[in-house]
């Protein structure tokens, strides 16, 4: 008796199609074409770009697109507080409230738990010691994981704007 290991090798036309169905698309043509059609799912993405340049647009624009298309999104502010970003998502004409109320869109609020922890350390505790604190990182990835993990039928999208902070928080100390 002889085994194969080896998997049924796939037509150019199965390898397409298998390749459409993989996407997610953004929304925004010129990144869709670029992309070949779209993000791949489950994936992580990681925009990067100078300060300035329009990330945290194109991140909500995103999140605008993915919530249109019927995902779930969840949302960690870490770089505006949530009602900078709510507004952000207003201004495309989403219904925000509706979306929240209906467990749709999730925001975490690290902007404000972080400056409001700061404001009350001062001058007790140092800066880096009270950002440390606020974003304990495996914090976010369980909060994140029952997030995904939670059966509601929509495809789920987690967007971390920005994650800057934690590469702050893992360079070395000297």
């Amino acid at each position: 008796m002889r085994l194969s290991l080896t998997a049924p090798s796939l037509n150019e036309r199965d390898r397409a199609d298998h390749r459409q169905e993989a996407l997610m698309p953004t929304g925004i043509a010129i990144l869709d074409q670029i992309t070949g059609g779209g993000l791949p799912r489950p994936s992580a993405v990681v925009l990067m770009g100078p300060i300035g340049s329009g990330k945290s647009a194109l991140v909500r624009e995103l999140a605008v697109n993915s919530l249109r298309q019927g995902s779930d999104l969840l949302y960690y502010c870490i770089d505006d507080p949530a009602d900078v970003v709510r507004l952000g998502l207003e201004d495309h004409n989403l219904q925000v409230p509706g979306l929240e109320a209906e467990g749709r869109l999730v925001f975490v609020d690290m902007f404000s738990k972080g400056a409001e922890k700061l404001a009350e350390s001062l001058p007790h505790m140092d800066p880096e010691d009270v950002l440390e604190e606020t974003m304990k990182f495996q914090d976010l990835l369980d909060y994140g994981r029952s997030f995904a993990l939670k059966p509601t039928g929509h495809r789920k999208v987690i967007i971390l704007d920005s994650i800057t902070p934690f590469f702050l928080l893992a360079e070395p100390r000297r």
